[in-house]
């Protein structure tokens, strides 16, 4: 466990483009680079190689380590969105700032993708916007 999280790749700080889309998709795109960096392949290993039992171990480490960083960027880039209106605002809820990760770490692990940039463009496109855009959008 020690060994993997320092190994965790860094995110950084969430990107502030001026509208969500775009941060969206930049922020996607940092954290696909992570995972695909030379740091981000011990938590790839325990992703793609571990049964549920052995990864058990190390959820802890990814919980605090890599989802809830994540959560905490797509909560930021998402609650400027409220504040410039592009966003409504009862989208600041729990669940959804789980769905970009989960849909990320889904099909790398069932659907061996490696998420190209379109298909970044197409989850924030086809699934975040409609869920978040604003009412008056």
């Amino acid at each position: 466990m020690d060994a993997l999280r320092c190994a965790l790749p860094t995110i950084g700080d969430a990107p502030d483009s001026g509208n969500i889309r775009d941060d969206l998709y930049e922020l996607c795109r940092i954290l696909r680079d992570g995972m695909l960096s030379k740091s981000g392949t011990a938590l790839r290993s325990v992703l793609h190689e571990c049964d549920a039992s052995t990864a058990e171990r190390f959820q802890a480490v990814i919980l605090h380590g890599v989802i809830a960083p994540t959560t905490d960027l797509i909560r930021e880039v998402v609650r400027r969105g409220v504040d410039r209106g592009e966003v409504r605002p009862d989208a600041l809820r729990g669940l959804a700032f789980d769905v970009i990760p989960a849909m990320m770490m889904y099909r790398s692990k069932v659907c061996g993708s490696e998420w190209s940039d379109g298909d970044i463009a197409e989850l924030i496109d086809q699934v975040a916007m409609p869920f978040f855009r604003s009412d008056a959008r």
